[in-house]
């Protein structure tokens, strides 16, 4: 089912989307995608999760921006701390739904 932009309303610590968590779950990935080839400039269709932020050419400035994007995005909270444990694309996945 395609999803009609991130419709789903947070309450508390619960999501409640129209097609379900698991199809939400898998769309942090492509929207993350989304923001960090924005911020760049790149096209990241192809890019594995596990790829290092870093190989990227993504400096300090560029992840505080991605960070500040994605908080938007979402609705979330990353602090610092967190900002400083993101070294590829699954990591900051991870922050965001654990952050969900």
């Amino acid at each position: 089912m395609q999803t009609p932009g991130f419709a789903c309303v947070k309450i508390n610590t619960h999501i409640t989307c129209p097609w379900g968590k698991e199809d939400y779950l898998l769309d942090v990935l492509e929207k993350v995608k989304e923001i960090i080839s924005d911020q760049l400039d790149m096209d990241l269709d192809e890019m594995d999760p596990a790829t290092k932020l870093s190989s990227l050419d993504i400096d300090s400035l560029d992840l505080v921006e991605i960070v500040m994007a994605v908080e938007d995005e979402f609705g979330i909270t990353i602090s610092e701390e967190d900002a400083n444990r993101i070294e590829d694309l699954d990591s900051l996945v991870g922050l965001v739904k654990e952050k969900l």
